[in-house]
C-alpha cells in the first residue's frame, strides 16, 4: 500500500474547497448581475409609497413629540419601502422618482443618501 502524507491530502482537499467556493460565489454574482436593479416602473410604485407614507405620518404626528420630525419620518419610511418594494432610497434612481413623485421630499432624501453612505 502506499503511504499518503496527511498534510498533503489535508491540502488537496482545502484546495478543492476553496475551487468550490469560487465557482459558487462567481456563479452567485453571475446571477445578481443579470437580475439587475428595480425596473423603472418599481422605482416609481416605492417613490409613491413614499409620498403616501411620509404625508401619514406628517398627519398622524403629535406636535409634542420631539422625535416626530420629517427627516425621522422619512427615515421610518425608507425602512418600509426598503421592506416592501426592495428599492434602496438613498439610490440615485430613487431620488430621481421621488423628483416626478413628490418633490417636496428631494431635500430629505438628499439628507438621508448622506447619513446612508
Amino acid at each position: 500500500m502506499a503511504k499518503f502524507d496527511k498534510t498533503s491530502i489535508l491540502a488537496q482537499q482545502k484546495n478543492i474547497t476553496m475551487k468550490k467556493n469560487l465557482f459558487v460565489l462567481g456563479a452567485a454574482a453571475l446571477v445578481l448581475a443579470s437580475c439587475g436593479g428595480p425596473s423603472d416602473e418599481e422605482m416609481n410604485k416605492a417613490a409613491q409609497s413614499m409620498c403616501d407614507c411620509v404625508e401619514k405620518k406628517r398627519a398622524e404626528a403629535d406636535p409634542d413629540d420631539l422625535f416626530a420630525t420629517d427627516d425621522m419620518h422619512f427615515a421610518f419610511c425608507a425602512l418600509d419601502v426598503a421592506v416592501d418594494h426592495g428599492v434602496n432610497c438613498a439610490d440615485e434612481s430613487f431620488a430621481k422618482a421621488l423628483d416626478g413623485k413628490c418633490p417636496e421630499l428631494n431635500e430629505l432624501q438628499k439628507e438621508y443618501a448622506k447619513t446612508a453612505e
